[in-house]
């Protein structure tokens, strides 16, 4: 899937996966991924290269799964190291590794699951203030929710506005903004036909805010 050359397969393969050894991926690569397979569950296998499950830092684990929750890519292991003349570790067949992480999984999947069923929208009509924080849409209508994915690419934290052109997405006059990882509502400002949030987000750190019409909708 990395490889540039070798697109047209794309249109065959009904859930893609592809192995990776850095975290976070540079951001070229996954829009090359995001582009060849919109609308199909996306997954990372991350390899344990030059190191081990075991003592990978819970640092790089939180990066590896706020990248791919920005992305709604689903995040895993693989456990073929033998190409690297490494010895082969097995995760899914070591409790120190996935009871250490459980909390993680379950805590981004239902998220990522969300953002996959609303669907990659590749006009975001929204932007940030800072050139290091991307944004992303998944969905189209308020009746199931808009979600817009914030990624800190840079190095240190960041204080940014976003803003989000309402006369594209939102015809109803009664909306809320849901911060679904904090799991708190989100303040912001009309101004004209633009919707402006105030945000903070450390590096290599996601944010995702869901636009509903109802309280009840506000679940992640």
């Amino acid at each position: 899937v990395n490889r540039v050359r070798h697109p047209w397969y794309s249109v065959y393969i009904d859930i893609p996966f592809t192995e990776i050894i850095l975290v976070p991926q540079p951001d070229s690569i996954c829009c090359y991924k995001k582009t060849l397979y919109p609308h199909k569950p996306f997954s990372l296998l991350l390899l344990a290269h030059g190191s081990s499950f075991v003592t990978l830092p819970r640092e790089t684990l939180l990066t590896y799964f706020h990248q791919c929750t920005f992305w709604a890519f689903y995040p895993s292991f693989h456990d073929a190291q033998k190409e690297y003349r490494e010895k082969i570790e097995y995760y899914w067949k070591n409790p120190s590794c996935y009871n250490r992480d459980r909390d993680l999984f379950k805590y981004f999947l239902p998220i990522i699951e969300n953002l996959d069923e609303a669907g990659w929208e590749p006009l975001t009509y929204a932007w940030s203030s800072h050139p290091s924080i991307y944004v992303e849409r998944y969905g189209k209508n308020l009746k199931n929710g808009i979600y817009f994915t914030l990624w800190n690419s840079g190095e240190e934290k960041l204080n940014f506005e976003l803003v989000i052109e309402k006369n594209k997405l939102i015809k109803a006059k009664d909306f809320r903004i849901y911060d679904v990882l904090e799991k708190k509502f989100s303040t912001f400002s009309l101004q004209g036909e633009n919707i402006r949030i105030a945000l903070t987000l450390p590096p290599h750190r996601c944010k995702v805010l869901k636009i509903s019409k109802t309280r009840s909708d506000y679940t992640g």
